[in-house]
């Protein structure tokens, strides 16, 4: 502690930030080195697909159990009915910028590079330097970039940044988990998911809290409303263009033929449009 207290303001800042960093990256690489515990440690089930993890606390572990005691019908029946809602909330001092969250996005994309080479045993030396090359690239790049937006943020700038975890993040990791989820029920309960149900559904604070700030007012509620709603369409958009991408089949069912026309050698992307 002595030594510490020998440091410099810009010292201390230096230490800090480093620390932060290195907790972050550390972070990521302990969640991929559970997840292959996970992977590597699940064991065996009677008509198990390995959808979800067999831990006692995941869907993937409690479905075995449960039908063993309880009828099937019982448990889907509690299942289709429950609905979780997340609300986003963030203090203008604990949103990261876009572009710092691009960067981990890309370190976790390269472990996950990793994990897959490993898994398969395909490594080879020169992937290895590849791989180690963009991690240190990236880690550089994140040292070298500002955490901290130099200018105060507006509640509309709070709310843009705070729901930026929805397209960076929850967007394909909510669905990805919901077929997961519908796999598993699938295997254990004998069918999946209904396509009308919605067992998770987002709300946000941001915006629309009234808690003293008085630059909160309903015009700007109204006005983060519309953003959401604007970055939800664009969201959908986007998907919908990969989407039309990759349906140039050229048959299709009589109720799509009689939207899209006769004559229209490639129906669903004319559907799109």
């Amino acid at each position: 502690s002595s030594f510490v207290q020998t440091f410099s303001n810009e010292e201390l800042f230096c230490v800090s930030r480093a620390f932060t960093h290195f907790l972050a990256v550390a972070n990521a690489a302990e969640g991929h080195h559970r997840s292959r515990l996970i992977r590597n440690d699940n064991p065996v089930h009677e008509n198990d697909i390995h959808a979800l993890s067999h831990k006692v606390d995941s869907c993937g572990g409690l479905f075995p159990e449960l039908v063993k005691t309880h009828d099937k019908e019982v448990i889907y029946d509690h299942l289709v009915s429950q609905q979780v809602e997340l609300v986003l909330t963030a203090h203008p001092t604990e949103v990261n910028r876009r572009t710092n969250l691009d960067k981990q996005r890309r370190v976790q994309n390269i472990l996950t590079q990793a994990d897959n080479y490993r898994a398969v045993g395909r490594t080879t030396p020169f992937m290895e330097h590849e791989l180690n090359e963009s991690l240190e690239r990236e880690i550089s790049s994140i040292w070298q970039s500002d955490e901290v937006a130099r200018e105060k943020p507006t509640p509309q700038d709070e709310a843009a940044r705070g729901t930026l975890v929805v397209e960076t993040v929850l967007w394909k990791a909510v669905p990805s988990f919901l077929r997961k989820l519908n796999a598993t029920m699938e295997a254990h309960l004998g069918k999946g998911f209904p396509l009308d149900r919605a067992p998770i559904k987002f709300a946000s604070w941001m915006g629309g809290d009234r808690d003293g700030n008085s630059f909160v007012t309903p015009n700007v509620t109204r006005e983060v409303c519309l953003m959401n709603r604007m970055k939800a369409a664009k969201l959908f958009h986007d998907d919908l263009v990969r989407l039309k991408g990759e349906l140039s089949i050229t048959n299709c069912s009589e109720e799509i033929r009689s939207i899209a026309g006769e004559g229209v050698r490639e129906p669903y992307r004319a559907v799109l449009d």
